[in-house]
C-alpha cells in the first residue's frame, strides 16, 4: 500500500499508511472470529488505538475514514482508495480452489500475480 501512495505521489507518511493497513486487519480479524463488518469495526478499534498513541485528530480521522469507507464503490478519499487498492491485491483468487464456487464479483477477485 506504501508503494502505491508513492508511485501516485500521495502526500502520506509511512506511518499514517501503514497504521491505516494494520488497523484495517485487526477489524478483519475481528470479522473472522465474531461475524461483524470489519469496516466498522476496523473503524472504532482505529479511533480508540489511534487517540491512545497520540496521533493527531485529523490523522484519527484521515484514518478512521479510509477504513470505514474503503468498501464504498465511488469514494473519492484517497486513502480509503489506497486502503481498497490493497486489500484487493492482498487476495490470492488466482490460487484459490474455490474459484468455480465462489460468490465474489469478477471485479472484486485478484486474479492477477503481482510483486
Amino acid at each position: 500500500m506504501y508503494l502505491e501512495t508513492l508511485t501516485k505521489g500521495y502526500d502520506y507518511s509511512q506511518e499514517l499508511v501503514y497504521s491505516a493497513a494494520l488497523l484495517h486487519d485487526i477489524g478483519r480479524s475481528i470479522e473472522y472470529s465474531a461475524g461483524a463488518d470489519h469496516a466498522r469495526e476496523g473503524a472504532v478499534i482505529a479511533k480508540k488505538l489511534l487517540e491512545d498513541a497520540g496521533f493527531s485528530r485529523h490523522e484519527v480521522d484521515e484514518i478512521t475514514l479510509a477504513i470505514a469507507n474503503h468498501n464504498a464503490k465511488d469514494t473519492s478519499h484517497t486513502l480509503s482508495q489506497l486502503l481498497q487498492f490493497a486489500d484487493k491485491k492482498s487476495r490470492n483468487c488466482f490460487l484459490c480452489s474455490a474459484q468455480a464456487q465462489c460468490n465474489w464479483k469478477p471485479q472484486d477477485k485478484n486474479m492477477e500475480v503481482t510483486l
